[in-house]
């Protein structure tokens, strides 16, 4: 089983998959914390939907949900993904928007003030990751913890193709093909696998 662990709080996330009751804690909370704190992450949690809360692997969906102390309209939400030696390997910016997004900048509402990003197939590979992020209103700064959250990726698959922890190098498996001279290793009409 591989197990994400948030640390906005300082603690573990409820086994039930909720994030934890919101804390009354300040500034000293998280000792890489930043930002004029208006608004704060409580908690973060990382997860397969349809699978126990902290069991991921390569390949599958995957949940990322940062828990505030409030909802504020007009507050963009970045995030990175970090390898285990600290190298950036994945950067998500909710202000820069797709078709898909529900905007982050409606009226507030009642709990739970979730921000959720989702990934319909993760290609990092087995390993040890860190999720840094950071809450933004009108631009400035609100919230900014390093090492908010930490996860480890299983082995899975990538569109049927195997990816196994020991023989893998580097941090991502692309979706490919192989193909030997002239002949597609591909069928008119199908995707890279």
């Amino acid at each position: 089983m591989y197990v994400a662990q948030q640390r906005a709080r300082g603690g573990e996330h409820d086994t039930d998959g909720r994030c934890p009751a919101r804390g009354r804690r300040r500034d000293g909370e998280h000792p890489d914390r930043s930002g004029a704190g208006s608004v704060r992450v409580t908690s973060v949690r990382i997860d397969t939907p349809g699978r126990p809360v902290g069991e991921i692997a390569t390949g599958e969906p995957l949940r990322f949900t940062f828990c505030l102390n409030e909802h504020v309209p007009g507050l963009d939400c970045v995030f990175g993904v970090y390898d285990a030696i600290g190298n950036l390997v994945a950067d998500f910016a909710s202000a820069e928007s797709s078709p898909l997004d529900i905007p982050l900048d409606s009226e507030p509402r009642p709990e739970p003030h979730d921000i959720v990003c989702e990934l319909d197939e993760l290609l990092l590979l087995p390993g040890r990751y860190r999720v840094d992020v950071g809450l933004y209103l009108s631009g400035n700064l609100q919230d900014h913890v390093e090492g908010a959250a930490f996860f480890s990726v299983g082995p899975g698959a990538v569109r049927g193709r195997p990816v196994r922890g020991d023989t893998a190098y580097g941090v991502v498996q692309l979706p490919h093909v192989w193909r030997f001279g002239d002949a597609s290793a591909r069928q008119p009409g199908a995707g890279v696998s």
